[in-house]
């Protein structure tokens, strides 16, 4: 169980004879077991005490049968509820797990079977010996500190046992991380337990953090190629904390009586608008035009119905918690309030919904508290002493490029666009990443550009020395802008642009048509000299008018779309 276990390529030597014999012997073993098991497991009494052997012999030999291990409990479930037995016979049959679970484990410290079936016998007893349960967590981590099942059991332990909040745990994952900078499940074990230990307590919190800044450069100058200590420490740096919000929201006049009302959010959100609210019973909602609870967006449009033709839109639309699909124990909900006055830009937004809290819970990982500036910009120092040292090793310039992407500034800008250069040099594999890294700073450069845009409704972005491979927030885009022409880039897929009405994409690299259904006001596309293999998609476009398609050599069939004109 060392740790020379990992990172080691699986072997594909040819058996000899004899090892191969010996497999067919053993693979006959087990299905003669297996057969044996079935047959109790379909006779008229499943449970009788005598199928725990039958179990036990087939997954001595295969752990990770957790068909068996489901049969096993079920048989467990039942002796430990027949009223003959009592405690004592269920304190013995738990023991009896325990051994062989103890047994199994000690030669697959890694059958995800194994630790499971073991909570549950722990689970199922009225007085579990937890301290037992730790010092075999430790055992197991003692022959192997990367063990995550061990790292992820002993998590499990101290929360039955009600010490999580033990701070002698703190300095148990500081010995580990001692002994191998390169124990990434000691490092993420330790990123749970710190907020768990300080919970409220943020002073003791910072107080441990700094010293794992500490740990951490220790680490990272020892060991530069390993990722551990770098994703601990994007861990202890923090990320800002997350309110929901409206960014804009326009409406627009569809026909008639109905307008499209568009929300765009800073964060993709799942919403309902049939739960909306709106402040004049003479309106209505009619149906949501985008939105689906397994896809979230951050974009939402629904329709309003006015209650007569040209009526101008004069509400506010509420928009409470229940409109949306949010963890609520994660969550502070107030609700979020859109006034239009008649005119496409709303008058007024206000409220947010809060959505991370302090609170620790057990199936996520917390984020840690978004450290001050001036820690961002002592790592960001040390970072740039280290890859200095260190400038064949990759992981130094992708740190630098995350502080100087949350650091910001023109000039750090475009220092990380040339480390992104950089890493493409050293690491060809991932190239399209680092691409796309780039293509991020320079339309996040466009948007700043576009922050107070002039009363033109059009925009070109041609292409620089760089080449646009992905829009990440095409919803920041104004939405005074209506006509955008992304011609002659690298992009290679549709951006989400919801208020345009007009989007040119010549000459990029798109194969297929998607999402134009999130585009609600869209009336004319240009796909022309694009990569495209099929023109399936367009009628998700409900307001498009126009289309030009030509110079698609691969595009293998035509369509027709209702009130579509297609230019091929």
């Amino acid at each position: 169980m060392a740790d020379g276990s990992h990172n080691q390529k699986k072997s594909s030597a040819v058996l000899s004879a004899a090892e191969t014999e010996a497999n067919k012997r053993r693979t006959k073993t087990y299905i003669d077991k297996w057969a044996v098991m079935a047959t109790m497991r379909d006779s008229a009494d499943p449970f009788d005490a005598s199928a725990l052997d039958a179990t036990q012999a087939v997954v001595e030999l295969n752990p990770d049968a957790y068909t068996v291990w489901n049969y096993r409990r079920r048989i467990l479930t039942h002796l430990f509820a027949t009223s003959h037995s009592d405690e004592k016979d269920r304190v013995l049959l738990a023991k009896q797990d325990l051994k062989l679970l103890e047994k199994l484990i000690r030669i697959h410290p890694k059958s995800y079977w194994l630790w499971v079936h073991r909570r549950w016998v722990l689970e199922n007893m009225s007085s579990p010996d937890w301290d037992r349960e730790l010092l075999i967590s430790q055992m197991m981590l003692d022959l192997d500190a990367r063990n995550f099942h061990g790292w992820s059991y002993r998590r499990s332990v101290l929360k039955s046992a009600g010490r999580l909040q033990d701070l002698a745990e703190i300095e148990y994952t500081n010995a580990k991380i001692r002994q191998n900078f390169s124990n990434y499940s000691a490092w993420h074990y330790r990123s749970r337990l710190i907020p768990s230990v300080t919970g409220e307590d943020f002073e003791q919190r910072d107080s441990i953090i700094q010293k794992d800044f500490e740990t951490v450069r220790n680490a990272i100058y020892t060991e530069p190629a390993d990722q551990s200590a770098w994703l601990y420490q994007r861990w202890l740096l923090g990320q800002k904390p997350s309110n929901l919000i409206v960014e804009w929201a326009i409406a627009e006049h569809a026909s008639d009586a109905k307008f499209i009302v568009i929300v765009c959010f800073n964060a993709p959100v799942s919403m309902n608008p049939s739960k909306v609210i709106l402040s004049d019973a003479k309106y209505r909602i009619e149906r949501t035009a985008t939105n689906s609870p397994i896809m979230p967006s951050h974009v939402v449009s629904f329709s309003i119905i006015a209650p007569q033709a040209d009526t101008p839109l004069k509400l506010e639309i509420c928009l409470k918690p229940d409109c949306f699909n949010l963890p609520t124990s994660n969550s502070q909900l107030e609700e979020i309030s859109l006034s239009f006055d008649g005119t496409r830009s709303a008058m007024r937004v206000e409220g947010t919904i809060t959505t991370q809290s302090n609170a620790q819970t057990d199936n996520t990982l917390q984020m840690n508290q978004y450290q001050p500036l001036e820690i961002w910009e002592r790592e960001l120092a040390s970072i740039r002493e280290l890859a200095e040292f260190e400038p064949e090793s990759k992981w130094p310039w992708m740190a630098l490029v995350h502080c100087l992407k949350e650091l910001g500034g023109e000039n750090n800008v475009r220092e990380a666009i040339s480390v992104c250069d950089t890493l493409e040099r050293l690491d060809p594999d991932r190239k399209n990443y680092y691409r796309d890294t780039i293509s991020d700073f320079h339309w996040n450069q466009t948007l700043d550009k576009l922050t107070n845009p002039s009363t033109s409704e059009s925009i070109g972005i041609p292409p620089m020395p760089w080449k646009l491979t992905r829009i990440p927030t095409p919803h920041l885009l104004p939405p005074i802008l209506t006509i955008l022409n992304l011609a002659n880039h690298a992009l290679t897929d549709i951006p989400v642009f919801p208020c345009l009405r007009e989007l040119n994409v010549d000459n990029n690299l798109i194969q297929i048509v998607r999402r134009l259904d999130m585009m609600p006001l869209l009336q004319r596309l240009s796909i022309k000299k694009n990569m495209l293999k099929s023109l399936r998609g367009l009628e998700g476009g409900k307001g498009l008018k126009e289309v030009w398609v030509s110079e698609n050599d691969s595009v293998v069939e035509q369509v027709d779309v209702e009130r579509v004109l297609i230019h091929y």
